[in-house]
């Protein structure tokens, strides 16, 4: 297996369903001979074990998702690494929007209120830079004032920080703003810090 195919594995495994599959076709323990295998490229074997911890993380969101009383904090680690590259996080937050188990159990679970600000936050962040890319002032300044609001939400400015991924989009939308004419109602002074 070359770091491409690899890659594009990662990728895959963003979403719960493949990355099911994928688990029951023992394709772990399958990347597990690549990492350990003596005398392979080392990115080789870092990107077979970066498989394997996505396959065995959404293991643990799932656990998390299913019993929203238990503690979040193991799960955060795979909302990090879910929003460590666009491709992968454009892939997690199509599932978590669209899939009609995980969808339904984000917006009702009391103890899931992490999970849905992550979701949230990605979601207006998607469409600013839809808004912005076209681009069309109104919804730009609209999600503006929603992250405006979410500045009082819990969990807004743990999220907000605590992902790589929120933190890059924040930084390259923010420098479009400040590069180009401001939107109708927001500047780059109001984007929620």
């Amino acid at each position: 297996m070359d770091e491409d195919t690899l890659d594009h594995l990662l990728v895959a495994a963003a979403n719960p369903d493949i990355a099911k599959e994928f688990t029951a076709a023992d394709l772990p323990k399958e990347l597990e001979t690549v990492a350990n295998r003596p005398g392979e490229d080392p990115f080789v074997k870092r990107a077979a074990q970066r498989v394997i911890d996505r396959l065995r993380g959404w293991e643990v969101l799932s656990a998390a998702i299913k019993a929203p009383d238990s503690s979040f904090i193991p799960a955060r680690e795979v909302l990090r690494d879910l929003g460590s590259d666009e491709s992968s996080f454009g892939v997690a937050l199509h599932a978590f929007v669209t899939h009609p188990d995980l969808a339904a159990t984000i917006a009702e679970a009391e103890g899931l209120v992490e999970l849905r600000a992550w979701v949230g936050i990605a979601c207006v962040l998607a469409a600013y830079a839809w808004a912005d890319s076209v681009p069309n002032e109104l919804c730009r300044s609209r999600a503006f004032d929603i992250m405006r609001v979410w500045q009082n939400i819990p969990h807004y400015r743990e999220v907000r920080t605590d992902h790589s991924i929120f933190l890059n989009l924040i930084q390259r939308l923010t420098g479009t703003v400040t590069d180009s004419e401001p939107p109708l109602t927001s500047t780059a002074d109001d984007f929620p810090a």
